[in-house]
């Protein structure tokens, strides 16, 4: 994902709905103050 590039919590919801994914997790995913490290559960 280019997660990195978007740096705003607008454009990130607005990319993932754009692929596709689901409005709900896409608005809990791009709001989140996270990066995309953390975000995947990575242990």
């Amino acid at each position: 994902m280019v997660w990195k590039q978007w740096k705003n919590r607008k454009t990130r919801v607005r990319e993932f709905l754009k692929r596709g994914i689901s409005r709900n997790f896409a608005l809990t995913t791009g709001c989140a103050r996270k990066g995309p490290w953390r975000m995947s559960k990575v242990k």
